[in-house]
């Protein structure tokens, strides 16, 4: 497992049935066996992020095929286009 992760991920929203591509920037957090992970997420300006932002919860799948839930920063701009998230689970990457 490599603490960081930089290029493109999905993200799904109610299991498959919506997908939007991304850009990920991700990073372990913390140093032990139960580390988590967190990151930002780059979405084009068409995306429908406010879809994201109703997940219950939305999914990030690395080209690798990991799949892990996340969570948006409690701030988040979905304007922007740029998601600050935090991982659930163990790192997909």
């Amino acid at each position: 497992m490599s603490g960081l992760y930089d290029g493109p991920a999905t993200i799904l929203i109610d299991g498959h049935a919506m997908q939007i591509q991304v850009t990920a920037q991700l990073r372990v957090r913390g140093t032990s066996a139960r580390a988590g992970w967190a990151g930002i997420l780059e979405a084009p300006a068409t995306a429908d992020l406010w879809a994201v932002h109703e997940a219950d919860p939305p999914q990030l799948r690395l080209p690798n095929g990991n799949t892990r839930s996340f969570s948006l920063d409690s701030n988040a701009d979905l304007s922007t286009g740029r998601l600050i998230i935090t991982g659930m689970g163990s790192p997909p990457f």
